[in-house]
C-alpha cells in the first residue's frame, strides 16, 4: 500500500514540476501576470507539503526555499528576472532527479542541491547570487537498463550484403551482455544454401543506452530482420539468480530462453492511481479523473478492435441468413460497438499541446546556447492524437525544431544586417483537417534555397542538370537518404540523421510531410497525421472478388463508367464534371488482362491536399469500419498499402494509402513526360 501511494506521489510531483516549468516560460514573457505567480506558488506549496508527508526531505527543503521566494514575488517584494527564472528552472531539473531517485542524493547531487538552495535564498534576500549561467549536469551517474533483444534473419539478409555479426558486436559493446544463437532452423549440411541465413539470436544487455540508440543499430536492416527490443527492468538483469538459472537451463537444453520466461521474473505490476479532489462545499470526495496505466489502455484497444471484427462477422452472417431478428440484434450491437469504439478512442487521445509544452524549455535553452533571440509561439486548437502517434512523433518533431533553431533562424547580427526583427520567431501550430490533425513548424529564418537543393541533387546524381522540376518536387528531394544542404555539422543538428529519417518515421505513422519555403522569408514544415492508428472508417471496394479498403476521408465522389472506354489509356486522364483528372487503373495494374463483368466499373475521386485523382475499381461494396493490422515483409516494396483488415467473412482486405498512391502516380507521370521529352 505504501509503495502504491509513493508512486502516486511521484507521478503527481512530476506533473507539478512540468506545470511549474510551463508557467515559468510564460512568466519570463509577461512577469506582470499575478495569477501565474499565484499558481506557481500553489504548486510549489503542494509539492512541499506532499514531500514532507512522504519523508522526502531533500525535495521538502528545496521546495521550502522556492515557496519563500515566490511568496515574496507575489507580495511584490522581488522582481522576476531572467536570472531568477534560470535558477528556478535549474531547480526543476534537480527536482526531477530527486523524484526519480526517491529523494536520495549521492555526493554529486548533494553538491548541486546545496548550491541551488544557496542561490534561491540569495534571490529571496535580494543579494548577488552568482548563479551559474548553465544548468546543472548530472553526468556522474548514467541511467542503466536491462533489455531483451530478439533477432531473426529473413532469407535475403546475406544476399543484400549485411553481416549480422557486426550488428551483434555493436550491441555487445554497449554493456554487460549474454548472446545466445538459436540454430533450430539450420538444415542438414547437404541442403544448406550458403547465401541464406538460418540463425536467430537472443540477447540480454545491461546498458546505459536508450531503446532508441539500440534501435538505431538496426536502422538499415529493419526490412531484412525480425527485430524485437523490450526493456525488462531498470536493475541489472544478470544479478538475478532466477534469470541466471534460466540462462543455464537454456544453454543446457539448447532451447530458446524466451521473453515470456523472463517477464515472469521481472515485469513489475504497475498499479493504477487515482486522483481524488475534495469538494470544498460538502467535504465529500469526488473522483474527477483516474490515472490508468498505458498497458491497460493497450489491452482495452485490442479488445475493442476484436469486437469490431466480430461485429462485422455477425452482420455478414445476419445478411446471409436473411433472419430479421438476427439482423435487428446485429444492428443494435453495431451501434453499441461504435459508441464503445468512440469512448475507447477518447481515452487514448492525448492533447497535442502536451507535446508542444516539451519544446518550450528546449527552445529557451538552445536560444541561450546559440546566442539567438527566439520567440516560440504555440497555436493549438484543442487538437488530440492517439498516444501511439504522440510517442512516435516526439523524435521527428524534435529534429525539425532543432533544424529550425540551428540552421533556419539567423543570428541576431545577421537578422539586423538584412533588415529583419532581431528576435526570430518559431511557431508550433496544430489544427484539424477532416479526419487528420495537421502540425506545422514554421520559422521566419533564411529559408531553403531551391537552386542550392537542385545543385546538391545534381552533384549526388539524383537528377540530371537539365531536368525541370517544380518547387514542390525540389523540396521532396530533401527526403532522399543522406541528403543535406547544411555546410557544417553541429551538436544540435546535421549529424547524419536527416529528413529521410523524419520522413520514414512520419510514414510509419501513416502520415504525410510537406515542406514549403521561401528564400529569405522562412520555412514551414507541415505534418499531416491520422487521429488514430487503430481503426478507420473506409470504403470497401472489390476487383475480381478481391477486397480493398480506401480511407473514407480521402473519398470525394464516385462515378460509374464503361471500363473499355478508359482502359486503353495507360495512366491517362479522365474527364469528370468538366474537370480532367489523372487516374490509376487498379484493375489493370493488379490483374493484368482482367475485364470487369458487363464492362462496368467505378471511378473513385480521391483527394490529398490540393491534388485530386481517380481510382478505377470494379465494384463498390459500401462503408466499412476497418481494424488495421500491419503488413509483413512481402509487401515491404508496396508502400501504397498502409495495412490490412479482416472482413466479416474472414477474408483479408488490403488498405490503400491514398497519399502514397498519388505520389506513385505523379512519379509515373514525371517518368512518362521525361521519356516523351527524350523521344
Amino acid at each position: 500500500m505504501i509503495e502504491e501511494l509513493t508512486e502516486k506521489f511521484k507521478s503527481e510531483a512530476l506533473d507539478y514540476v512540468s506545470t511549474i516549468e510551463t508557467n515559468l516560460m510564460k512568466l519570463e514573457k509577461d512577469s506582470s501576470d499575478k495569477e501565474l505567480v499565484r499558481e506557481v506558488f500553489r504548486f510549489i506549496h503542494n509539492l512541499k507539503g506532499n514531500s514532507a508527508m512522504f519523508g522526502f526531505t531533500n525535495i521538502d527543503r528545496l521546495s521550502h526555499v522556492l515557496e519563500t521566494l515566490f511568496d515574496k514575488i507575489r507580495e511584490d517584494k522581488i522582481d522576476i528576472t531572467s536570472e531568477l527564472i534560470s535558477s528556478v528552472l535549474n531547480s526543476m531539473d534537480h527536482l526531477r532527479v530527486l523524484i526519480d531517485k526517491d529523494d536520495h542524493c549521492d555526493e554529486h547531487d548533494l553538491t548541486i542541491h546545496e548550491e541551488l538552495i544557496k542561490a534561491i535564498r540569495a534571490l529571496s534576500s535580494g543579494t548577488d547570487t552568482n548563479t551559474p549561467k548553465t544548468k546543472p549536469t548530472y553526468a556522474s551517474k548514467p541511467t542503466y537498463k536491462s533489455y531483451y533483444i530478439s533477432l531473426e534473419s529473413l532469407p535475403d539478409l546475406l544476399k543484400n550484403g549485411t553481416n549480422p555479426i557486426f550488428l551483434i558486436e555493436e550491441i555487445a559493446d554497449m554493456g554487460e551482455n549474454w548472446i545466445h544463437p538459436i540454430t533450430s532452423k539450420v538444415p542438414e549440411w547437404n541442403t544448406i544454401n550458403p547465401e541464406q541465413s538460418y540463425i536467430a539470436w537472443e540477447i540480454l544487455v545491461y546498458t546505459d543506452k536508450s531503446k532508441t540508440e539500440i534501435e538505431e543499430v538496426f536502422m538499415f536492416v529493419e526490412t531484412e530482420m525480425n527485430i524485437d527490443i523490450v526493456k525488462i527492468t531498470d536493475d541489472n538483469i544478470f544479478e538475478s539468480q532466477s534469470v541466471q538459472d534460466l540462462i543455464i537451463n537454456s544453454i543446457n537444453s539448447e532451447s530458446k530462453l524466451g521473453l515470456e520466461n523472463i517477464e515472469k521474473h521481472f515485469i513489475a505490476k504497475k498499479q493504477e492511481s487515482k486522483t481524488i479532489e475534495t469538494n470544498t462545499t460538502t467535504g465529500s470526495k469526488i473522483i474527477k479523473s483516474v490515472r490508468v496505466t498505458s498497458e491497460k489502455l493497450d489491452h482495452l484497444m485490442n479488445l475493442v478492435s476484436e469486437q469490431v471484427v466480430l461485429q462485422a462477422r455477425l452482420l455478414s452472417n445476419a445478411e446471409e441468413k436473411k433472419d430479421p431478428e438476427l439482423f435487428y440484434i446485429s444492428e443494435n450491437i453495431n451501434k453499441i460497438t461504435r459508441q464503445l469504439r468512440d469512448v475507447a478512442f477518447s481515452l487514448i487521445l492525448i492533447p497535442v499541446k502536451s507535446l508542444f509544452s516539451r519544446f518550450q524549455r528546449m527552445v529557451r535553452d538552445i536560444s541561450v546556447e546559440l546566442e539567438k533571440d527566439i520567440n516560440l509561439e504555440v497555436v493549438d486548437n484543442d487538437t488530440e492524437l492517439d498516444k501511439f502517434i504522440i510517442e512516435g512523433l516526439s523524435d521527428p518533431l524534435l529534429h525539425i525544431v532543432r533544424n529550425s533553431l540551428d540552421h533556419g533562424i539567423e543570428s541576431k547580427s545577421e537578422r539586423i544586417e538584412i533588415g529583419k526583427n532581431p528576435t526570430g520567431k518559431l511557431t508550433l501550430k496544430s489544427y484539424y483537417s477532416g479526419a487528420h490533425v495537421v502540425i506545422e513548424v514554421s520559422d521566419d529564418g533564411r529559408g531553403i534555397d531551391p537552386e542550392k537543393v537542385k545543385y546538391k541533387a545534381v552533384e549526388k546524381g539524383l537528377i540530371s542538370s537539365n531536368e525541370t522540376l517544380t518547387e514542390k518536387q525540389i523540396m521532396e528531394l530533401l527526403f532522399t537518404p543522406g541528403f543535406s544542404t547544411s555546410d557544417s555539422v553541429t551538436e544540435l543538428s546535421g549529424r547524419g540523421v536527416g529528413m529521410d529519417i523524419v520522413y520514414k518515421r512520419i510514414s510509419d505513422l501513416r502520415g504525410d510531410i510537406v515542406i514549403n519555403s521561401k528564400k529569405g522569408i522562412g520555412t514551414t514544415i507541415k505534418l499531416k497525421l491520422p487521429v488514430t492508428l487503430s481503426i478507420i472508417d473506409g470504403l470497401l471496394v472489390q476487383v475480381k472478388n478481391e477486397s480493398y479498403i480506401i480511407p473514407l476521408f480521402s473519398v470525394f465522389k464516385i462515378y460509374p463508367i464503361t471500363y473499355s472506354k478508359y482502359s486503353e489509356s495507360f495512366h491517362g486522364t479522365i474527364k469528370i464534371d468538366n474537370e480532367r483528372l489523372p487516374y490509376y487503373d487498379i484493375i489493370k495494374e493488379f490483374y493484368d488482362d482482367y475485364i470487369p463483368e458487363n464492362d462496368k466499373a467505378q471511378v473513385i475521386i480521391v483527394e490529398n491536399e490540393e491534388d485530386k485523382f481517380g481510382l478505377i475499381v470494379e465494384n463498390i461494396i459500401g462503408e466499412y469500419q476497418a481494424v488495421l493490422k500491419p503488413l509483413g515483409y512481402i509487401y515491404e516494396n508496396k508502400d501504397f498499402f498502409s495495412g490490412a483488415s479482416i472482413l466479416g467473412n474472414g477474408s483479408i482486405a488490403l488498405v490503400l494509402d491514398v497519399s502514397k498512391l498519388i505520389r506513385k502516380i505523379q512519379a509515373h507521370q514525371k517518368t512518362k513526360q521525361l521519356n516523351l521529352n527524350t523521344t
